[in-house]
Parts: structure tokens; C-alpha cells; sequence
């Protein structure tokens, strides 16, 4: 039972003390078995991090007892983390050899605290690493690296807090209105999360995979209007790029007069109509602003048309 315990601890990135209070508080899954060793991570590491938030281990099993919060929550698909590693840290940057401070930085890069150097290692290190030495190879600084990694990091941060916005929104909140309690709303959650978190990790790739096939298209398109410019077959003609804005007027006055609510359905519409508009002429949104927006547009004369359709379908909006 020790060496689950060591195991679990440092699978969990978690005191070995921690682990003993969880399993004589009988709050642990099983006892053998990679299955049960999972969700054993998964569940110390949720109540590690309740515990920081300042809710104590045995606050949260009366609450188990009274009924009032089901542990099943714990074994969500929606804690699931990749592997941890048979070696440390400091092993894994020996091994590639890379500086300690290094891994320390991806970690900082991506809004987590740098790990200590006797931490296991992840999968998810490894990727990094490699993903940092392939781009090292082609002549980049790993600062610029680092800046790439935490606009990935800060852009997925504020996609999983808008599912969570989303879900609080558009499912408890009308839950909870019809008197289901917290028991049940957590029931609900784990059985919906089980369904939709692998569909929605598919839909994230694949609207990656879509954008970036856009955003290379028009790499390459420079490198031919390049190409074709030095071989002297045409000249390239400068054609400045454009940017247009779009505001909604009276936003203030609606927010205060209709609610919070009424305004972000309003801005939501505004959203889809500019969304559509850009697309379809070529344009591409750049800076959300709560009432507006700030779009880019490879050409001046698409950001004009576009903007007239805009005035032209915005008057007409609901």
C-alpha cells in the first residue's frame, strides 16, 4: 500500500502526507490496478487544489456523507491530465539537455508555476521540448518560442472558461430554477461531461486544422507573389492592407436599462452578423471590445464593402 501511495503522490505532484490523510479518510478509489491508480491522481489532485482554496479534506467528506456532493464528480473525464513520467524533471532536461530553468520557463509560459526539479515529468513536457528543439533547429529563440506557447496558452485558457460560462448560462442555471440541488446538478454535469468533453476536444482540432489551413494559404500566397516579383514575370503592385472598426451605439444606456443579460445578447448578435460579413469578404476579426470590434482586411476595398453591408444589415437586425 506504500508504494501506491508514493506512486499516486508523485503522479499527483502532491506531498505523500496528503495522499495517507485521503486514504485514511477512506476518499480514494480501489487500492490496485492502473484504472483505480487514474482516477486516484485525478481525484487528489481536485481535492489538493480545494484544500489550497482553503476547504479542508474533512469539510468536503461531510459533505460526501451528508449527500450533499457526490464524489463521482472526482472521476469527470474533465480531470484527466497526461501521463506523468518514470523520471524527474531535472532527468528529463539532462536527457535533452536543456537548462532546468528552461522547462521552468515553458511551465511559466503557459500560466503554470514552474516545476521543482525532483517533480515527475510529463508527456506533455516531452512534447514541448521537442516542439521547442524543432523550432531551435530552424534558427528561432526560444523566447519567441516561449511568446508562441502563451498565446496558445491564454487563448485556450479563455475557451474553457467560456464552456464553463457557457454551461452555467444555458444548463444549471435553468436547473437550478427548476429545484434540482447540487447533488443532482453535479450528477448531470459528470454525465454530460462524459459525452460531449471527448466530442469537444475533436471540434477544437478541427477548427484549428481549418483555421490553420487559412492562415498558411496565405503565407503561401505571399511566397508566390514574391516569387513571381524577383523573377520579373509581374510586378507586384503595394496594396496596403485595411482595418475596419464597428461599434454599437447606445450599448451603455441598454445595458443599464435591459440588464447585463439582454446587452451581451445584443453584442452576441453583433458578433455572428460581423462574423459572417468579414468572412464572406475576405476579412478577419482581430480585437473583440465588448461593443465592437476591430476587423482586418488584406485590401481597402473589401473593408469598405464590408462595411456597408454591415450598416446595411445591422439596421435591419433584430
Amino acid at each position: 500500500m506504500s508504494d501506491r501511495i508514493q506512486e499516486v503522490a508523485e503522479r499527483a505532484n502532491v506531498p505523500e502526507d496528503f495522499v495517507r490523510q485521503l486514504v485514511a479518510a477512506d476518499a480514494l478509489p480501489g487500492e490496485e490496478g492502473e484504472l483505480e491508480l487514474a482516477a486516484a491522481v485525478r481525484r487528489v489532485r481536485l481535492l489538493r487544489s480545494w484544500t489550497a482554496a482553503g476547504l479542508s479534506v474533512e469539510t468536503i467528506l461531510t459533505l460526501v456523507n451528508q449527500g450533499a456532493l457526490p464524489l463521482a464528480f472526482l472521476d469527470a473525464p474533465v480531470m484527466a491530465l497526461p501521463e506523468r513520467l518514470d523520471y524527474s524533471y531535472e532527468q528529463l532536461a539532462a536527457e535533452r539537455g536543456v537548462p532546468m530553468s528552461f522547462l521552468q520557463a515553458l511551465h511559466q509560459s503557459l500560466g503554470f508555476a514552474p516545476p521543482e526539479p525532483g517533480d515527475r515529468a510529463g508527456e506533455d513536457d516531452e512534447t514541448m521540448l521537442e516542439v521547442a528543439r524543432l523550432f531551435r533547429g530552424a534558427g528561432a529563440a526560444d523566447d519567441a518560442t516561449l511568446r508562441l506557447l502563451a498565446v496558445y496558452a491564454d487563448n485556450l485558457r479563455r475557451i474553457a472558461k467560456a464552456e464553463v460560462d457557457y454551461y452555467e448560462a444555458n444548463v444549471e442555471r435553468r436547473l437550478r430554477a427548476e429545484g434540482l440541488d447540487e447533488p443532482q446538478l453535479i450528477e448531470i454535469g459528470t454525465q454530460l461531461g462524459d459525452r460531449v468533453i471527448g466530442l469537444l476536444e475533436r471540434v477544437l482540432l478541427m477548427v484549428y486544422r481549418r483555421r490553420r489551413e487559412h492562415v498558411w494559404t496565405e503565407h503561401a500566397i505571399n511566397h508566390v507573389e514574391q516569387a513571381l516579383e524577383g523573377s520579373g514575370l509581374q510586378q507586384r503592385v503595394p496594396q496596403p492592407p485595411a482595418i475596419c472598426f464597428v461599434d454599437l451605439t447606445g450599448y451603455t444606456r441598454l445595458t443599464e436599462e435591459r440588464g447585463d443579460e439582454a446587452a451581451a445578447q445584443v453584442a452576441g448578435q453583433l458578433v455572428a452578423l460581423v462574423n459572417d460579413i468579414s468572412r464572406r469578404r475576405g476579412g478577419r476579426p482581430v480585437r473583440w471590445l465588448g461593443d465592437g470590434g476591430m476587423f482586418y482586411f488584406r485590401e481597402p476595398l473589401t473593408a469598405v464593402v464590408a462595411g456597408l453591408d454591415l450598416v446595411k444589415r445591422g439596421a435591419s437586425a433584430d
